[in-house]
């Protein structure tokens, strides 16, 4: 997926990054060994290191981020379940599983759903760029 970063922070250890995808807006921590450049457009994957485990039904039937607060909402649909394990599109390159314990709510294949995560939880790992 590609991300151009807008934002460079710093809190504590930690480099936070703000930036855009072609899906909206995009908050986390960076995990590369270089630092990040301002307008600079990446290749990255994330990861979720812990967030709510809760995922609901989307009343929005379209692919997007957003940053709420502290918190990036994601909008996405769901491809594949499996067991605990939710196979989730943002876009055309972008497929995610990420693991959900225990919803309550049923959510089926090909359905639209959202979920969030603290941007700190929010893991950035950047393999190209250009």
């Amino acid at each position: 997926m590609k991300f151009g970063v807008d934002k460079i922070d710093y809190e504590n250890d930690k480099i936070i990054v703000t930036g855009t995808t072609e899906i909206g807006k995009l908050k986390g921590v960076w995990k590369y060994r270089e630092q990040p450049v301002v307008k600079y457009t990446y290749f990255i994957e994330l990861s979720y290191e812990k967030f709510e485990k809760r995922i609901a039904k989307s009343p929005v039937y379209n692919f997007s981020t957003s940053i709420c607060d502290d918190m990036i909402v994601f909008n996405c649909q769901v491809e594949d379940i499996d067991e605990d394990i939710y196979y989730v599109r943002f876009a055309t390159d972008w497929l995610d599983m990420v693991e959900i314990e225990s919803n309550r709510v049923q959510i089926d294949k090909g359905s639209f759903a959202s979920f969030t995560v603290r941007y700190e939880d929010i893991w950035i790992y950047p393999y190209d760029y250009y």
